[in-house]
């Protein structure tokens, strides 16, 4: 996994001490669902890639629970691996890369790590994200 050589030494997310499961949920709540309009936040960008290149189980249940309760998903049925990928996608597509490098950039010591974001980059990170036997 070559992709992940630069992020091994990078920032690491100040929920990574607790539990990585539910921790991971809150930054996929945050990269989904966070209001900043045109405004990007390359640090929910550079956790999402922290979190599943570490192969933390996204705890989906947890996700939905949050997601709801902040009322961002409103569906009927539950949040699904599939509709969760969906909405993933539907967030990379729209997503400024060069903005979202923009404002990691000043918190890494080797930028590296950043050089290989493009859509195509994080499409094969939501590729990869693993879930939780828990969900």
């Amino acid at each position: 996994m070559a992709w992940l050589s630069g992020i091994q030494h990078g920032l690491l997310p100040a929920e990574a001490g607790r539990d990585r499961h539910k921790c991971g949920a809150g930054k996929m709540h945050a990269l989904l669902c966070r209001g900043w309009g045109n405004r990007v936040k390359g640090r929910d960008w550079y956790d999402f890639v922290w979190y599943v290149g570490r192969g933390t189980d996204l705890d989906l249940r947890h996700l939905e629970a949050r997601v709801r309760r902040s009322g961002h998903y409103t569906e009927h049925g539950p949040l699904t691996e599939e509709r969760f990928l969906e909405i993933v996608k539907e967030n990379i597509f729209g997503l400024d890369v060069d903005k979202a490098k923009a404002d990691v950039v000043k918190f890494l010591s080797d930028v590296s790590s950043i050089e290989v974001w493009s859509r195509d980059f994080f499409l094969n990170v939501a590729g990869r994200v693993k879930f939780s036997k828990r969900s």
